[in-house]
């Protein structure tokens, strides 16, 4: 793997490196991947099939629990994906359940993957057969549909991984979920998604060798508030919704830790959620990002902390609008990302601008002027970062 690195030097890492542990996982914080050598194989089973099954909202513990019961451990050649959304033509008042059972090596799916599923009386059923190509369209999101286009829209996600469904948080989820998509709001374009996907490769490595730390879980769950921008108040909307769906499902869980796919991440979230709890793995990533970014040159997305107190400009250095302040003899910045809201007391912000001194200009901009006109205009962007 070449990768340019914060200091912009080219670098040829492979497992022998220290660095390879955290390309596999966090990758985004180190360095620009330039080429890479992967190991391909040549494809064994060229027929894809798909059992699609629609059902009704008032048919959500049952098929979730014929899901745990009959779909939990997959073997390598079946994917089960499901989504709530909106489908007016089959009901014109609530969300249905798109379920989906995918087979490699098929031209129908095995029977005995879509009985437990048939028994529970679906709306309709359809099957399908054809390439790997095929995939993309039959689940409803080839490059043409709104969630893959640069259409103007927000499509935020709130992931979370689970070992299990949890059947009375699914209706909990499914209510707060249709109560706030129906035709006359602003999310009815929203979806709610549900994927499983068989996990042998992924256990078969040895789960300290990379960055990346959630390969016991089994499902990975998220809603995707998809709405037209209108300003702040609808951002916070979504973002309170987002949330609150994601909770119900981290509650039911019974679990302490909140396992998030960094790749879907909204921003809100922490390290731990993205990189793992155990102390051993943020350390072994912070050291890494002292030595090889120590300026968090690449902390645009699922940052890693280095835990050193930076100075105004490498702080604002990367960030498209910051600002940075003093408090209590130690460095914070307050990060306003896309759509994150700023502290509300404008006057403090500026204050604590000040106490810092004068803030210097980077990537050939001047943030205190960036900071003034963003509250000049108002905008609002996650919620404040601060560390």
């Amino acid at each position: 793997m070449n990768v340019v690195l914060a200091n912009g030097v080219q670098q040829t890492i492979n497992s022998s490196s220290d660095l390879w542990w955290a390309m596999n996982g966090a990758g985004q914080n180190f360095g620009i991947v330039t080429s890479v050598a992967v190991k391909v194989y040549d494809i064994e089973y060229p027929d894809w099939a798909i059992a699609t099954l629609t059902f009704g909202g008032n048919n959500v513990e049952a098929v979730y629990e014929a899901a745990n019961q009959h779909l939990s451990d997959l073997p390598a050649d079946i994917i089960n994906w499901s989504y709530w959304l909106n489908m007016p033509d089959v009901d014109s008042d609530s969300p249905i359940i798109l379920f989906y059972i995918i087979q490699e090596g098929a031209t129908a799916v095995d029977p005995i993957y879509t009985a437990p599923f048939h028994a529970l009386s679906p709306l309709s059923t359809e099957s399908q057969s054809g390439t790997y190509r095929d995939l993309a369209a039959w689940t409803g999101i080839p490059l043409d549909t709104p969630p893959c286009q640069k259409a103007g829209l927000a499509n935020s996600r709130f992931p979370i991984y689970l070992p299990s469904y949890n059947i009375s948080a699914q209706r909990s989820a499914y209510d707060a979920f249709a109560a706030n998509v129906s035709a006359d709001l602003p999310f009815a374009s929203s979806i709610f998604m549900f994927e499983a996907y068989p996990q042998q490769g992924v256990r078969t490595v040895e789960a300290a060798s990379t960055a990346f730390a959630f390969r016991d879980d089994n499902l990975l769950i998220s809603p995707l508030l998809t709405y037209t921008p209108a300003g702040a108040d609808l951002d916070d909307r979504a973002e309170e919704l987002g949330n609150r769906l994601r909770d119900i499902l981290y509650g039911g869980s019974g679990r302490e830790e909140l396992h998030v796919y960094v790749n879907y991440a909204y921003g809100d979230e922490t390290p731990k959620n993205w990189y793992g709890y155990e102390s051993w793995r943020q350390d072994r990533l912070r050291n890494l990002k002292r030595k090889y970014d120590p300026e968090g040159r690449f902390s645009f997305y699922g940052p890693v902390e280095n835990g050193r107190q930076g100075t105004v400009e490498q702080h604002c250095h990367h960030q498209n609008t910051a600002a940075a302040f003093a408090d209590k003899h130690r460095w914070y910045t307050v990060a306003f990302f896309f759509r994150s809201k700023p502290p509300p007391d404008r006057e403090e912000v500026l204050r604590r601008i000040s106490e810092v001194g004068e803030v210097r200009k980077a990537a050939g901009g001047g943030m205190l002027e960036a900071v003034l006109k963003m509250f000049a205009d108002g905008e609002r962007r996650v919620r404040p970062i601060l560390g």
